[in-house]
């Protein structure tokens, strides 16, 4: 399997908002509240919010026969979001993403990666070498979200 990871483009918006929601009724529905993943859906994932923040985080896209599979965006050393399409778990692209992040990330000389990663990423982020720190309680908007506070030492 070919993978071609590269910036991310205003055109990838749409594609990308269909990864997160898809991840989030197909696997963050086995962690949440159907509550939760709906107000995430609505009121959280849009192409425009996609695009608000463009210029302040570092977006990579992964690629697979031309299609976007995965994407990872970041803000100096904290990890915001990382999501591969249901259909591509497993196949190693998360990790391939993560890697390029964390290649930047050293390159900016900060020493370790801090994420907030849903619970249902909990396994994947021990994975690619995060360690927990303590679970955490992220307001967004009218719903309180249980969430982990992970970090990764960087060597």
């Amino acid at each position: 399997m070919k993978i071609k990871i590269r910036k991310f483009r205003e055109s990838d918006a749409k594609r990308v908002c269909s990864i997160i929601k898809e991840n989030n009724q197909r696997v963050a529905s086995k962690f949440y509240s159907q509550k939760i993943i709906d107000y995430w859906n609505k009121e959280l994932i849009s192409e425009k919010l996609i695009l608000k923040k463009i210029n302040q985080r570092v977006r990579y896209v992964a690629e697979k026969n031309g299609k976007v599979v995965g994407y990872i965006c970041f803000e100096k050393n904290v990890l915001k979001m990382l999501f591969v399409d249901p259909k591509h778990h497993g196949k190693g692209i998360g990790t391939i993403l993560f890697k390029k992040a964390e290649e930047k990330i050293k390159k900016d000389c900060y020493k370790k990666i801090i994420s907030k990663p849903n619970i249902n990423a909990e396994k994947f982020h021990e994975h690619i070498g995060f360690k927990k720190k303590k679970m955490i309680y992220k307001n967004t908007g009218k719903i309180k979200v249980k969430k982990i506070l992970m970090e990764k030492k960087l060597k």
